[in-house]
This record gives structure tokens, C-alpha cells and sequence, in this order.
């Protein structure tokens, strides 16, 4: 969740009368930039009524920072959309058969769900604009055997022009445990739909400048846990198109190291697990990879 002090009423109010900008003057300037806002619409965010949650109330938050000359994120990051229904947004949030990773995957059992693209479209975002060829994954396991943090590199290469944001979905069995994003180099949190429903939350993860078509960029961001969890025995990345690289990497308490370990892969249904050396640090190298999962695997 964010750490911003305002709620997103209180932050758009601020940001209004700092620029001394009457609601009918702040809608004449969104519709100057193709976007349609009623007066009444701004009255009730501003004061609390309501928040964005549609579609294109969502997509209009961008817009609507740039007219009051706020940073990208300002507003963004402090709407929290809590839909009862992610599967009942529309067409637009259409199953993609590209969808190529679902960040956060623990226990190997994910699958291209519904309602993870569905999340993402609610937000703008898919899984397509941006290609993961190199995926790094670090996991660190606590004295308790569960999940510590899990640090996520990835090098992304855009697909389109003006690509400046991508998503991360992230999920947990326990729901009071569910795992929190932050930044660490080249993005920043941005809007979060969480969904109760499903045990997850979609992050928007705002980069600093839009790529250009082919253009590359590194991006790192960690997740933590702030409840109470079930020990770990596996770590997963699941992948949907062909990739260049993966890198799974699990550091265990030095004084509590597992009993056997696998560098583990499911291709086509059938799961083929590999023998390990034990150790502190754990690693696993999965290069030009086909669609499937991935994972390291161990025993206490």
C-alpha cells in the first residue's frame, strides 16, 4: 500500500488550489487533452465522495496530473480500487493469449488466469507492451522457513513506442500476509486494484520516461510479506512465450539449510526435477527457455 501521507481526495484538492484552477477550468483543460470529466464528477473526488474506478476514469488520472503539473504517480498512487467483481469489467479485459508471466508465483499451480489480465486492464496495462527476456528472481527464507523478501530484476524490451508502465501482480495463500511492492531502480509504484476475491493485488509500476519501440531498460522492485505465512518449499516463475533468460536464486538461514534441493521445470505437463547441492545460496540458470514453469524446489 502506499506510504503517502494524503488520500487521493485530499492530494486532488491540494493540487487544485495550488494551481487556483476552478473545477470548470480544470475540465476545460482535460478536454483540451481529449479527456471528458464532468464538474460534478471532480467535485466528488475532490471531496471524497467517490474515487476513480471505471475504466477510463482510471486512464484519465495520467491527464489529470499533468493539467495540475503534478509527477507522474502523485494521484495514481493513492487510488485503491477494491473491485467485487474483476471478472465483470468489460471487454476490454479480454484474455490475452500473450500474457507472458505472473509475478509472484510460489507454489508452481499458476495458470494464465482471467482476472489477472482483468486487473492489469482496469489499470490500462497488459502484459504484451513490454517483453520480460531476462528474469531475475531472488528469494531470501527466514529463520521460520518462510518467504523473507523476493527481490525481482527484469530487463524489458518494448514492443511499442511510449511504453512507460508495466504491471506486477502479486498473490499469497494467506491473505493477511499479502505481499507489499516497492520500488528499487528505474520505476516507481504507481495505482494498485486489489481483489480480495483472488488473494492478489495488480501494481502499476511507473517507469521514468516512455521507451521508445526496442528500447531496453532494467528494472528492479522487491516484494515483502507483513503477516504470517506457510514455510516454503518452492519458488516458481511460470512463462507463457519463449524467453532469453532465467535466473532463480534462494538464499536459506545458514543454520537451517534443506535437505535436498531441485532445479525443477514442467514443459508440456511433464516435470522433470534435477539434483541440487545443497548450500546457503541456492541457484538455477534456465536459458532460452520455452513456455512453461521453472522453479527450484527443496525438502526440509
Amino acid at each position: 500500500m502506499t506510504t503517502n501521507d494524503e488520500d487521493f481526495a485530499t492530494a486532488l484538492r491540494s493540487a487544485i488550489a495550488t494551481r487556483g484552477l476552478s473545477l470548470q477550468q480544470l475540465r476545460q483543460a482535460l478536454g483540451e487533452r481529449g479527456v471528458r470529466v464532468s464538474t460534478a464528477t471532480l467535485s466528488y473526488w475532490q471531496s471524497g465522495r467517490s474515487v476513480p474506478e471505471r475504466d477510463s476514469s482510471l486512464a484519465a488520472i495520467g491527464t489529470l496530473e499533468e493539467c495540475l503539473g503534478l509527477a507522474r504517480g502523485h494521484l495514481g498512487s493513492r487510488v485503491r480500487v477494491r473491485p467485487s467483481d474483476i471478472a465483470a469489467t468489460g471487454a476490454a479485459a479480454v484474455a490475452a493469449p500473450g500474457l507472458e508471466l505472473l509475478d509472484g508465483g510460489m507454489n508452481g499451480a499458476f495458470a494464465p488466469r482471467r482476472h489477472v489480465v482483468e486487473a492489469a486492464a482496469l489499470l490500462g496495462l497488459d502484459y504484451q507492451s513490454a517483453v520480460r527476456s531476462t528474469i531475475h528472481d531472488r528469494f531470501r527464507i527466514g529463520a521460520d522457513r518462510c518467504e523473507a523478501d523476493h527481490e525481482v530484476r527484469l530487463l524489458m524490451i518494448a514492443t511499442r513506442g511510449g511504453v512507460d508502465s508495466y504491471p506486477v501482480w502479486v498473490e499469497s495463500e494467506d491473505l493477511e500476509s499479502m505481499p507489499e511492492v516497492t520500488a528499487v531502480e528505474n520505476c516507481r509504484v504507481g495505482r494498485v486494484v486489489v481483489s480480495a476475491e483472488f488473494g492478489g493485488r495488480m501494481v502499476e509500476m511507473l517507469l521514468d520516461r516512455p521507451l521508445r519501440e526496442g528500447e531496453t531498460i532494467l528494472t528492479e522492485h522487491r516484494q515483502t510479506h507483513a503477516g504470517p505465512q506457510t514455510p516454503r518449499d518452492a519458488v516458481w516463475r511460470m512463462v507463457h512465450t519463449p524467453f532469453r533468460e532465467i535466473f532463480l536464486e534462494v538464499e536459506f538461514p545458514p543454520d537451517d539449510l534443506p535437505a535436498r534441493v531441485w532445479s525443477s521445470t514442467v514443459l508440456g505437463g511433464r516435470r522433470e526435477d534435477r539434483p541440487l547441492e545443497v548450500q546457503p545460496t541456492v541457484q538455477a540458470l534456465f536459458v532460452d527457455g520455452a513456455p512453461g514453469e521453472y522453479g527450484l524446489t527443496w525438502q526440509w
